[in-house]
């Protein structure tokens, strides 16, 4: 089921985290497209992502996946979500 990212703050260790991590994410028209390693891929709308009210498409050169999750740190946006609320997205 998708959600809506209501908070800034997301819980990075959970008692049941996905087997599969992170292992690409990119903008794409208006998109946060995250692909796990076990093929699925979570496409989120960017204004379902309050930190990201700033960001210009520039800014998303920066934008970073790991096992912990997905994370655009610059000048101008300071964002990092959880692995797992991407997984919950992804078909």
């Amino acid at each position: 089921m998708k959600t809506k990212l209501r908070s800034y703050t997301t819980r990075l260790v959970t008692d049941n985290p996905p087997t599969a991590v992170p292992t690409r994410a990119e903008y794409i028209q208006g998109e946060l497209v995250v692909t796990f390693s076990d093929g699925k891929v979570a496409r989120v709308q960017t204004t379902d992502i309050p930190a990201l009210a700033n960001a210009t498409e520039s800014d998303y050169a920066d934008l970073d996946a790991s096992v912990v999750g997905v994370c655009l740190m610059n000048d101008t946006v300071d964002m990092a979500v959880a692995a797992q609320w991407f997984y919950e997205q992804a078909v």
